[in-house]
């Protein structure tokens, strides 16, 4: 059984899942079968990292695609995508004295690819921990407010 998405709140994959799901949804809508889909991102690099995850998820989760699949053709773009980073190495805190905090930028210790996101869905999914069959896309709308997909667009032509 899949996790409810009010406990996964702060899991940044909740959002592919959401995008897969909705994109699928929308190519199967009646209304848009004669129309082309173009997805459009922001040039920001962690935004094209973004995106680039968007679109090899739907591959992995719809199109039955190896994560290695899904990226090949998205591996092709140029510039290459921006590395994810652990978020729990970004900010050190210490306290010099009780009056003030110093916050001190650690080096990024893991670097994070596209590839190996897109991976880690695949075991996701191949664990039965992700699962597009009991997704509530109702629940995910209202936590879509919480997390946003970054400037990226989906346009109907």
């Amino acid at each position: 059984m899949s996790p409810s998405l009010k406990t996964l709140d702060h899991c940044p994959w909740v959002k592919y899942i959401g995008f897969a799901f909705f994109l699928r949804k929308t190519m199967d809508d009646p209304n848009f079968a004669k129309r082309k889909i173009v997805y459009v991102c922001d040039p920001h690099p962690h935004k094209r990292a973004n995106a680039a995850v968007n679109i090899g998820a739907f591959a992995v989760f719809y199109l039955e695609k190896s994560p290695d699949e899904a990226f090949e053709p998205l591996g092709r773009l140029r510039p290459a995508y921006h590395p994810f980073r652990d978020a729990g190495y970004g900010v050190c805190r210490t306290m010099p004295c009780s009056c003030c905090l110093v916050i001190t930028l650690q080096p990024n210790v893991y670097q994070i690819t596209v590839l190996d996101v897109l991976r880690g869905l695949f075991r996701g999914k191949r664990e039965g921990w992700i699962d597009l069959e009991t997704f509530d896309l109702q629940e995910y709308e209202v936590c879509l407010f919480k997390f946003c997909l970054g400037s990226t667009y989906l346009f109907h032509s």
